[in-house]
């Protein structure tokens, strides 16, 4: 824009308003060529490159993906996923598809998330292994369990040996409660100097399935500390493992480190709802259950609140609830009676 200034400081002449609207807008034409705006977003100057693009009346099939780059580096995922209907077909590639995944996993949409990246699964094929542990990694954290365990298996099959995968592996033997795993595959992770803070989550979550109460709120303090990006899981591990040692205030406290997390993350929201029971409010442990399931969380630990509920209130709807949970849980170490 500062060249944009000169430029038009130097334009001689008096100009009348029109004219002067059209000679900017052809200077900015001039000024935005595809090497430009090129440079612009290598720099990582992302705002300059879009305001400069957005100037231009006819934009080139090249110009309109840089916009869209653009739009990307500024965070603007909606804005990004809009400009998708101007791009032709063979202008859509997976690479554009899996910016958008990371844009939307930067702010926590994981189910925004998981679905481009199953889009550029489709458009460019067979996803890379680090690919394949983020598409993973958004459908857990979208809640989408069953979908997440598919693309595990296939990520093991494919590259069994990558340490991504690896990591998958260890998380996939939590939720099947198979401890001989979970042990043999942190194992390898820890020889492979893998990520910490996601260790401290699985063996946090493996001692809490098997009742080991204080070791598990260490371990997700410990995930906390080391910098997880995974504060759903971390605040639910640590706020599940104070409320079953009988301590529904440091639950409570756990949970409202980002309460609008809560609101949006099944396994939050079931937590929070137990929290409520053993408070006492049964009544807001009911609207934060009724949100959930109008919000179609289809999740084990939310139909497990439902239990826990119900079985409070006694009004004859906990078995249903029992059984709905126990089609879809998959761990051999969990149970209702856990709670």
């Amino acid at each position: 824009m500062i060249l944009l200034a000169l430029l038009l400081a130097a334009a001689p002449g008096p100009r009348s308003p029109a004219g002067t609207a059209q000679e900017e807008l052809g200077v900015a034409e001039s000024a935005v060529q595809p090497k430009g705006a090129a440079l612009l977003l290598r720099m990582g100057r992302f705002v300059q490159a879009e305001a400069a693009l957005s100037w231009i009346s006819e934009p080139s099939p090249l110009q309109e993906v840089q916009r869209f780059r653009a739009l990307l580096g500024m965070g603007q995922c909606r804005e990004s996923e809009a400009m998708l209907s101007s791009l032709t077909l063979s202008q859509q590639t997976a690479t554009l598809y899996q910016g958008l995944a990371t844009c939307f996993a930067h702010h926590k949409q994981w189910h925004r998330s998981a679905e481009w990246l199953s889009q550029a699964e489709l458009q460019g094929g067979q996803l890379k292994p680090d690919q394949t542990a983020l598409l993973w990694l958004m459908l857990s954290r979208a809640g989408q369990n069953k979908a997440a365990a598919g693309v595990a298996q296939q990520a093991v099959d494919r590259s069994p040996l990558h340490e991504r995968i690896q990591l998958m592996r260890a998380k996939r033997a939590v939720d099947l409660g198979d401890v001989e795993a979970v042990d043999a595959a942190l194992w390898t992770l820890l020889l492979a100097a893998q990520d910490r803070a996601e260790m401290h989550l699985l063996n946090a979550q493996l001692e809490l399935d098997l009742g080991n109460l204080a070791a598990a709120e260490n371990h997700a303090k410990a995930a906390i500390q080391a910098g997880t990006q995974d504060d759903v899981r971390a605040m639910a591990l640590l706020a599940e493992s104070r409320r079953r040692m009988g301590w529904s205030f440091g639950a409570a406290m756990a949970l409202k480190r980002k309460p609008l997390l809560v609101a949006h993350h099944p396994r939050l929201r079931a937590v929070a709802i137990r929290v409520s029971v053993d408070r006492g409010d049964l009544e807001s442990a009911k609207r934060m259950l009724q949100a959930g399931l109008d919000a179609g969380f289809a999740d084990a630990e939310l139909y497990a609140s439902a239990w826990y509920l119900h079985a409070q209130l006694n009004d004859g709807q906990a078995d249903t609830w029992a059984l709905r949970w126990s089609q879809i849980n998959e761990s051999q170490l969990r149970s209702l009676q856990q709670l």
